[in-house]
């Protein structure tokens, strides 16, 4: 499966189209993709795992894996509820936002 062509528009507050998934659909997509990386099945994603999924997307992106400090950064960032992992929806929030924000601008 390849989970960063199932992320564009398919995770809640992603940038979509005429084509957007449901958000029934969409937030099936969020969780199958957090649940591969949640190894422990925590329900949260915690350091070691969201290292392992930010080294997977930059892998993808032609990208030198992350540094340390990128990864607590993106946690800082996406751990609005201050418990040092991220949750589902916590998740779902950031993919939306990074996918928003690499999505192509209308001119």
């Amino acid at each position: 499966m390849n989970m960063l062509n199932n992320l564009g528009g398919a995770v809640p507050g992603a940038a979509g189209g005429a084509n957007k998934p449901s958000t029934d659909q969409a937030d099936k997509t969020a969780k199958s993709v957090f649940d591969t990386f949640d190894k422990d099945k925590s329900g949260a994603l915690d350091k070691k795992e969201v290292t392992a999924a930010l080294q997977m997307a930059m892998e993808k992106l032609g990208m030198q894996p992350p540094s340390d400090a990128i990864v607590s950064k993106v946690i800082g960032f996406a751990d609005k509820d201050r418990s040092g992992t991220i949750d589902l929806k916590e998740f779902s929030s950031l993919v939306g936002k990074l996918l928003a924000f690499a999505a192509p601008k209308a001119t």
